[in-house]
């Protein structure tokens, strides 16, 4: 459904917040062991709208939110709009993406405050 409000257009879809411990994340976990830091959670934020999922990753409760990856609803097999559906789909598509984000520019920013020079292997 799209609504107008004055001078903006809004497309409204569903979102998704997934949370999960940074060493279940290849990057996040090695960059923990190498630097003997605590890293905090990784989170993912899917939205969904017109059949097409906008995924995004940060670190809990750290200020840098980045754009991950996005893919059309029906490449995984999606064609009804059901609720039920759309979260078996968006964790289907972050079980296969997970490990494929790319992490480096959050860790150098969240290491500098730690007084860490990150450096990417």
């Amino acid at each position: 459904e799209i609504l107008r409000h004055g001078s903006f257009k809004v497309d409204e879809g569903m979102s998704f917040v997934a949370t999960t411990e940074s060493r279940n994340i290849e990057e996040l976990r090695k960059a923990s062991e190498k630097y003997r830091v605590d890293i905090p959670d990784a989170r993912i934020i899917i939205i969904y709208n017109n059949g097409c999922f906008e995924c995004y990753h940060e670190l809990e409760d750290y200020g840098i939110t980045e754009y991950a990856f996005s893919v059309e609803g029906q490449g995984f097999g999606l064609s009804a709009d059901s609720e039920e559906d759309i979260r078996k789909c968006v964790m289907q598509i972050l079980a296969s993406n997970i490990d494929n984000m790319y992490w480096g520019r959050i860790l150098k920013e969240y290491l500098e405050e730690e007084g860490i020079e990150y450096e990417e292997d």
